[in-house]
């Protein structure tokens, strides 16, 4: 992880939800540091949990250890942050997921796709690409 107190932060983890604990500390003090707005924080925050924990639990079919790598960079000119999030799980583009139903009972809803539909709705951007391998996501958002 890079120091604090600058406008990057870069860290390696582990496919483990202790290792997905750490970081989230991490970016949340990261993110604190450089964004005054703490709602944006935990909405940013709250984001890259749901989906590093997608990699996590469905990006793999063993159950090797894989490295997830992140950084996050402030542009303190456009006052927006861009994470990048780069893994070697399936090909998987969360830009593009089924959107749920939201008008159906609860109970009768597909499992699956509302965590996205709820980041991509908080996000302002997400753009995401396959290259060597890896899944590539590039996520943005304005921090006033």
């Amino acid at each position: 992880m890079t120091d604090q107190n600058d406008t990057l932060f870069e860290m390696k983890i582990l496919n483990k939800k202790d290792d997905l604990r750490n970081l989230l500390t991490q970016v949340d003090g990261f993110l604190a540091h450089n964004c005054k707005n703490p709602a944006i924080v935990n909405k940013l925050v709250m984001c890259m949990d749901e989906l590093i924990t997608n990699i996590i639990s469905y990006g793999y079919s063993d159950k090797a250890d894989h490295e997830i790598e992140i950084s996050a960079q402030v542009d303190t000119v456009k006052h927006e942050v861009t994470i990048t999030m780069k893994d070697d799980g399936m090909e998987f583009d969360p830009t593009n997921p089924n959107k749920p139903n939201l008008r159906q009972p609860v109970q009768q809803r597909q499992v699956g796709g509302l965590g996205l539909h709820i980041v991509s709705s908080i996000l302002d951007k997400m753009v995401y690409q396959r290259e060597n391998d890896k899944n590539i996501l590039i996520v943005t958002k304005s921090l006033i």
